[in-house]
């Protein structure tokens, strides 16, 4: 049920945005997501899974490596046209104004400003339209309205550019860079081949038959003892902390230059 699930999600994520799964890879992380992901392989037919180090701790090793962000808005319903520049550049000025005294006396800070809008008479809006620096002019508002236009279009696919354009809520936000999480590269193998550190049998899978007595034996390996180059072929677990992942029949791993273990089928292209 687990994975028929997370199948579906994938499959409604990707027609949502008109991307086809099999362009793509899976990235599986958390406790379980190595564990169950590479048998929606088979199910999305996605291009591979990809589980980084460390997969338990992949969320806060975001979180460490996440810049911190300050945002301040302000709704206001003003039409995008020259008669509303003044307006809209009084807006943009105090919210820059606003950010600044949050920021106190912080100076190694990215300043990005965008606004939501919309077609006159649409009831829903285009979030985060890039709106530019400096001071909000004539030709800024017909740059602003050419950016609204090529956003909705690279989301909705349509351009109507006949029908004036209304804002409907300003942004401001500061962006502080935070020093990023770096994965070193593993050492290749040399000498040693790789061995599996035992079998384990595997009851209840997917890709078994019915019988009573189905099973699977599967090779089980030490995600420590891997190395860059080294192929796993399934049915194999690959055990370490917090984390396990599963190799399904029909499909084998590769450990890449960070150590991350990419699965695929093994009759893909």
């Amino acid at each position: 049920m687990a994975v028929h699930n997370m199948a579906e999600g994938v499959f409604n994520v990707a027609i949502k945005n008109g991307v086809d799964p099999r362009d793509h890879s899976l990235m599986a992380f958390g406790a379980a997501g190595p564990m169950l992901l590479p048998a929606v392989l088979d199910a999305v037919q996605c291009k591979q899974v990809v589980i980084p180090p460390s997969p338990g701790l992949f969320s806060a090793l975001g979180l460490l490596s996440a810049d911190q962000v300050f945002a301040v808005q302000r709704s206001a319903y003003l039409m995008l046209d020259d008669a509303h520049a003044a307006r809209i550049d009084e807006i943009f000025a105090e919210l820059d104004a606003e950010l600044r005294e949050q920021l106190g006396g912080a100076t190694e800070v990215e300043i990005h400003r965008s606004m939501d809008a919309h077609l006159v008479g649409q009831s829903w809006d285009t979030p985060f339209v890039p709106v530019p620096d400096g001071t909000l002019d004539a030709a800024a508002i017909a740059t602003m309205v050419a950016a609204f236009h090529e956003t909705y279009e690279s989301r909705s696919g349509n351009r109507f550019e006949m029908i004036p354009v209304e804002g409907a809520t300003f942004r401001v936000r500061a962006v502080l860079r935070t020093d990023k999480v770096e994965y070193p590269q593993l050492p290749a193998r040399a000498g040693e081949p790789l061995v599996a550190s035992g079998t384990r049998v595997l009851r209840y899978l997917g890709d078994l038959d019915e019988t009573e007595d189905a099973e699977q034996v599967a090779h089980v390996y030490d995600r420590a003892s891997l190395r860059a180059g080294d192929v796993l072929t399934g049915p194999a677990i690959v055990n370490e902390g917090l984390s396990t992942t599963h190799i399904g029949a029909g499909q084998h791993a590769t450990v890449g230059a960070y150590g991350e273990i990419v699965i695929r089928r093994n009759n893909a292209s």
